[in-house]
């Protein structure tokens, strides 16, 4: 394009000179021809934005992690005349849509009462809720003068689920292998047979409720049922905004979500009241014991929003009721500064805490910390806090201590 500009400028410069020193019909056409050929390469431009016509579409728009989508286009052009060149840029997707077409750019012009047509196959790598298709169309002019983008696209929005794996510890010194007895209940016993009750606490579920202790002491009790009283794991996840990209960002999310979901699959399995603090626009909570209620928890886990500011805040008041649980599991991209600081300073009155980070050397995306967002993991290590890193090796998670 800048070729093309500076060979204008010199005709045009030419047109001038020729006009200067040779006065005439043709040297006054030929000015004319040069000064009038900007307004006509914008004006075709900015009549063939205004014109075209663009449909997306996908055949779904909820799958889990792994499917493959079938996303479509059409761009039409309805009118006598001839656009100009097109080229059509898709969602910067180089992480998000790797080894797929929709990275490539299609270039074309559109004759009149033409539509163009566009089929791609779209592998969905990553758990999340994103947009997909075009970003821009980028219209030039026909002396490659002139280019402008067009980004007023309205795509289709997905949302894909994470995927289901089973859990798998290589170290014989991680939290759920350690700590069977306490933390994974795997009683037999009648459920209808309870030992104890206790306060009632947000996210317990209502069949748990002593409905007639309850009337009979003025406020809500839980009944404990046999076998599960110093079982219940607490989950809380750190969803602060990421202050990476989009792309990292969703990568990173996901590998939090799907050791998440391997994890509660793992416990309600083995009968362990599990209860999970999560954000979605504010704190909520959910809670079940067996395996029957583990799609709430997947449907949680799949819309779940990391866009928080006060996780170190929510922190504080989640581990307020700690005595409660006889496992906290804290799952978190990586360990910031703010966490790290508020853990040692605090150790002395919070029970064994498990934190569960993304092992960056097997993450797709690589090591993008810098050694001084390092040094918080280092700090707690240290001072032998239990960390275990996350990753992944076909249909398995697998935690490793760090």
């Amino acid at each position: 394009m800048l070729k093309n500009k500076i060979i204008y400028l010199c005709f045009l410069i030419f047109t001038i000179a020729l006009g200067i020193y040779k006065d005439g019909y043709i040297s006054t056409i030929l000015f004319y021809t040069a000064l009038l050929l900007p307004v006509v390469s914008l004006s075709l431009i900015l009549f063939t934005m205004a014109s075209f016509r663009l449909l997306e579409n996908v055949d779904q728009r909820i799958v889990v992690k792994g499917d493959v989508i079938t996303y479509t286009y059409e761009i039409s052009n309805h009118t006598k005349l001839l656009f100009c060149p097109m080229t059509i840029e898709f969602t910067d997707s180089k992480v998000l849509f790797k080894d797929t077409i929709l990275g490539e750019e299609d270039e074309f012009i559109l004759y009149p009462d033409e539509v163009k047509k566009a089929v791609k196959k779209v592998d969905c790598r990553y758990r999340g809720s994103y947009y997909i298709g075009i970003q821009s169309i980028s219209i030039r002019d026909f002396f490659n003068l002139f280019t402008i983008k067009f980004k007023s696209i309205e795509n289709p929005k997905i949302l894909v689920y994470p995927k289901i794996r089973e859990l798998i510890q290589v170290n014989k010194y991680t939290s759920l292998i350690e700590s069977n007895e306490s933390i994974v209940s795997k009683t037999n016993k009648d459920p209808s047979i309870f030992s104890n009750v206790r306060d009632y606490q947000s996210g317990d579920p209502l069949k748990a409720i002593h409905w007639k202790l309850s009337a009979k002491q003025g406020k809500l009790l839980v009944k404990e049922n046999e076998g599960n009283i110093n079982s219940r794991t607490k989950i809380i996840i750190n969803y602060d905004s990421l202050p990476f990209s989009f792309e990292y960002n969703v990568v990173m999310q996901d590998y939090i979500i799907e050791c998440v979901v391997a994890t509660i699959k793992y416990l309600l399995e083995n009968n362990t009241p599990t209860y999970l603090s999560y954000y979605k626009f504010d704190m909520q909570y959910i809670s079940a014991s067996n395996i029957n209620d583990f799609g709430q928890f997947y449907n949680v886990l799949a819309n779940m929003m990391f866009s928080g500011r006060e996780f170190i805040s929510i922190l504080e008041k989640e581990l307020g009721s700690f005595a409660q649980y006889a496992n906290i599991m804290i799952f978190t991209p990586y360990i910031t500064k703010e966490l790290s600081e508020y853990i040692l300073l605090n150790r002395a009155r919070i029970p064994d805490i498990n934190i569960y980070i993304i092992n960056e050397n097997k993450c797709e995306v690589g090591s993008i910390l810098t050694d001084q967002d390092k040094q918080p993991l280092v700090d707690l290590l240290s001072n032998n806090i239990k960390v275990y890193k996350i990753s992944y090796e076909n249909e398995l998670c697998r935690l490793e201590v760090a």
